[in-house]
């Protein structure tokens, strides 16, 4: 996310799997657990949406996306879960790139709970694993959403480096405003979407953002802005 990283933690351990980097012990949490939202029934308005109607989380889905309209990509939502601060979290994983994301999207919403981005080079520590924790997670929408609608996020965006679990905490503060619902064409065809403009800012580094989430389907395209590069 463009942050600059200092050490807070030093300790040396063998690398270990995917899903155990992404499970607390190995991201070296040290707050308190989250507490899962009580489930409720959702009952939309005629002007509302459920927002985890449009973002699958079942083991298996797969989306194969163009980057920049040339490179391919696959990503896969894993059968494994991770357990971020106590809550079983989906992940999916960019098996081109290693990047993975851990998410719920349920009747409390979509959140964003930890992503992992693998071999970073970050000099005086050469190549090494990050893990972000965002702690409360990101929240790109509640349960229930409508055109205008902004979801707030406010806390720690907790940097750790792996092996050596060396941590750092940074400030961060994301929003994410459902602006439409409309077509979008995109190289599998064309899809009506919900669109979400966000902003993400970390220890003053911006990255803003455009999501357009089909029904049933998910993500099928997203523009990112970060120090002035689109991607």
């Amino acid at each position: 996310r463009g942050a600059q990283l200092l050490p807070r933690k030093t300790s040396s351990s063998k690398k270990p799997s995917l899903i155990e980097m992404l499970s607390d012990e190995a991201s070296n949490t040290n707050v308190e657990q989250e507490k899962k939202s009580p489930h409720v029934e959702l009952k939309p308005s005629p002007d509302q949406y459920v927002s985890a109607e449009f973002l699958p989380a079942l083991p298996g889905t797969t989306w194969k996306y163009l980057m920049n309209g040339s490179d391919a990509s696959n990503v896969k939502v894993l059968s494994e879960v991770a357990t971020v601060r106590g809550i079983e979290t989906s992940i999916a994983v960019n098996e081109n790139t290693g990047v993975s994301l851990c998410y719920t999207s349920d009747n409390d919403g979509i959140l964003i709970h930890r992503e992992l981005f693998p071999k970073v080079y970050i000099q005086g520590f050469n190549t090494v694993d990050v893990i972000v924790t965002f702690v409360p997670p990101i929240r790109l929408a509640d349960g229930l959403v409508e055109v205008g609608q902004t979801a707030y996020s406010m806390g720690t965006a907790q940097y750790t480096l792996l092996p050596q679990k060396r941590v750092i905490d940074l400030d961060y503060t994301a929003t994410y405003m459902l602006q439409t619902r409309k077509e979008v064409a995109v190289p599998a065809g064309s899809f009506v979407a919900l669109v979400f403009k966000g902003t993400l800012t970390i220890s003053g580094n911006l990255e803003s953002e455009i999501l357009y989430i089909s029904k049933g389907i998910g993500l099928v395209k997203n523009v990112v802005e970060f120090a002035g590069q689109k991607r």
